[in-house]
């Protein structure tokens, strides 16, 4: 995103289960791994003092970068043949975004999954985050900032990416071993 003006500040969603059975690893204020957080009631704040807002997203996609992207990869590569049936992938430099129903998307360390809100439905976004602004003005502001980039749009707010996942294909170990094989 190039615009600062059109940041918008993520928190917590209401019930957001943060941890490593979600592959949303919490870090403290030192940047070390804490134990997963409790769901928290409507209403509530979390430390820093943002409101939360909805519940959690179904995950429909998981998504990392650098070494995260690499170790998920390493992971699907590990899983039986057949499990690879079940997704969808795109990759990039440094970048990996796996879709699928919520029960076949792998779990890795550092990894985020992504899920789609009715109110931005172009959208996939950190299931257990919202943004500061409405969803439906975030969607048409990132599709009029980003005209090249075809949606489905993938948000990673942590590294300030926007990727396209429009040509998501049937995941393939053949190619994910070529990926991991090309230089960092």
């Amino acid at each position: 995103m190039s615009d600062p003006g059109i940041r918008p500040r993520w928190r917590p969603r209401e019930g957001a289960c943060v941890g490593p059975d979600r592959g949303d690893a919490r870090r403290d204020e030192a940047g070390q791994t804490a134990p997963a957080a409790e769901p928290r009631a409507a209403g509530s704040c979390t430390s820093t003092g943002a409101r939360v807002a909805t519940p959690p997203l179904e995950p429909v996609a998981v998504a990392a970068t650098g070494t995260a992207a690499r170790s998920l990869a390493r992971r699907l590569l590990a899983r039986e043949p057949t499990a690879l049936a079940h997704l969808q992938g795109v990759c990039g430099a440094g970048v990996l975004v796996l879709l699928g129903g919520a029960q076949h998307l792998p779990w890795s360390d550092g990894a985020v999954y992504l899920g789609r809100d009715p109110e931005a439905p172009l959208l996939l976004l950190p299931t257990v985050l919202v943004p500061d602004v409405p969803l439906s003005w975030l969607e048409r502001k990132l599709c009029a900032e980003f005209p090249e980039v075809e949606p489905p749009l993938a948000l990673l707010p942590a590294d300030g990416l926007v990727l396209s996942v429009r040509a998501a294909r049937r995941v393939e170990a053949a190619a994910l071993r070529a990926w991991l094989a090309e230089p960092s």
